[in-house]
């Protein structure tokens, strides 16, 4: 037998009921109950929802790598510039 000065505790056990709420999961079960089917409703609806989305997104993505590489090319015609401005100085003295 081992002898301890500190007494670890006992494993406690709590009543713990995990609860998850899915909330696109809940809208779309009360959907299903309250609307009727129709055939290829879901099918137009989601590729002109999906198609709006990606006009969407796809212009905000391409505006910001515009913009990132306008920023690149700016910098690197600078850094040119200061480079050949400062190395020509050093040629001359």
């Amino acid at each position: 037998m081992r002898f301890t000065l500190f007494k670890t505790p006992a494993h406690r056990v709590f009543n713990y009921i995990p609860r998850y709420y899915d909330e696109k999961k809940e809208r779309r079960e009360n959907l299903e109950k309250t609307t009727e089917y129709v055939p290829g409703q879901r099918i137009r609806g989601g590729m002109r929802h999906g198609l709006i989305d990606y006009r969407k997104t796809g212009n905000k993505y391409q505006r910001i790598r515009v913009i990132i590489i306008l920023i690149t090319i700016g910098l690197l015609f600078l850094v040119a510039y200061l480079s050949v401005k400062y190395f020509s100085l050093l040629w001359q003295t």
